[in-house]
């Protein structure tokens, strides 16, 4: 009885050693593929969580702008978007960005960011944008953002556009050196005939 016992534990550990033998020899058992789904075009052109390099069409809530080549986007904080226009009289920043708390106030509140000198007051006009009107201001004066990091900047022009569209009105801030300003002032509006809004 012993023996027979001892035999059918022998035959099994022979079994065993031979599976195991035969586990190590094949190959592992084959991981299937994930199949990979591609976004459609308009899903990436839809997508605006990457940031696309100057010089090309940049999304907003309810607008869109043609980005020129000479601009270099910056880190943007409090706004959309941020770029920075070098020339030789000086670096020219623009901030793109929707808003609330209404068009006059927030238009305001950029005038009084300068300071402004004898024969200097903020001009006001009207431009139209792919067939909606816009807010401009033109003020002239020392800057003081009084924003995060204080800048203060002599001898300095700001241009404000206002545009009334939805879901949120959208701003559009330059700022500079004002000979910078003065020479960069037709490109800018150019810049801003390349609204697209969407209706």
């Amino acid at each position: 009885m012993l023996v027979r016992i001892n035999s059918a534990v022998f035959l099994l550990c022979i079994v065993t050693m031979w599976g195991l033998a035969g586990c190590a020899d094949s190959d592992p058992p084959a991981i299937p593929d994930v199949p990979v789904v591609e976004a459609s075009p308009k899903e990436r052109a839809d997508d605006t969580t990457s940031l696309p390099a100057a010089g090309g069409w940049r999304k907003y809530d309810g607008v869109s702008f043609q980005i020129p080549d000479d601009w270099t986007e910056a880190e943007a904080k409090m706004v959309d978007s941020k770029y920075i226009i070098s020339t030789d009289d000086g670096d020219i920043e623009v901030t793109l960005t929707s808003m609330g708390g209404g068009i006059d106030a927030n238009l305001s509140r950029w005038v009084q960011q300068m300071k402004q000198g004898p024969g200097d007051s903020p001009e006001e006009s009207v431009i139209t944008l792919d067939g909606v009107e816009a807010k401009m201001i033109d003020v002239r004066g020392v800057f003081n953002s009084r924003v995060g990091a204080q800048q203060i900047a002599k001898n300095s022009r700001l241009i404000g556009v206002a545009l009334p569209i939805r879901p949120m009105d959208f701003f559009v801030k330059l700022n500079g050196p004002r000979d910078a300003v003065a020479g960069y002032y037709e490109d800018f509006r150019a810049f801003l005939k390349t609204a697209q809004i969407e209706q």
